[in-house]
């Protein structure tokens, strides 16, 4: 009678490998060593991770994220006439704001935390925006 094993796959037999998910969320991730391997990944333990490749990284994922947040600011006029606005994530950290659409440019504001939209036109009109940082 033959008998046949199952094999498990073992994290030293894949480290050359090319790993690509999706979802790591319910994994518990402290410090994942992952030598050469190219990562790609939307979500890794709960955290709002976006990133293409990684490599040669020691990483400890609640040191490493990239906050995004997008919305629509009201009643913003033309050129000139800059309206203040507050992304979700306020004064966090390297936060970059783009304006979403032809019409709508966005830029830094003195306070922290704080951007300013105009429209490249005239008139009156929401402006929709995209913002991203890290922490």
């Amino acid at each position: 009678m033959t008998r046949r094993h199952r094999t498990q796959l073992q994290a030293d037999d894949i480290k050359d490998a090319s790993i690509a998910t999706q979802d790591l969320a319910a994994a518990s991730v402290t410090a994942a060593k992952m030598a050469d391997d190219a990562v790609g990944s939307a979500v890794i333990a709960g955290s709002n991770v976006v990133t293409n490749n990684i490599k040669g990284s020691s990483v400890q994922v609640d040191q490493f994220g990239v906050l995004r947040d997008h919305g629509t600011v009201a009643g913003v006029t033309a050129t000139g006439r800059y309206k203040s606005f507050h992304t979700a994530f306020g004064g966090a950290p390297n936060v970059v704001v783009t304006g979403e659409g032809a019409n709508a440019r966005m830029a830094q504001a003195p306070a922290a935390g704080s951007f300013k939209a105009e429209l490249d036109a005239a008139g009156t009109a929401p402006a929709r925006y995209v913002a991203w940082g890290s922490r």
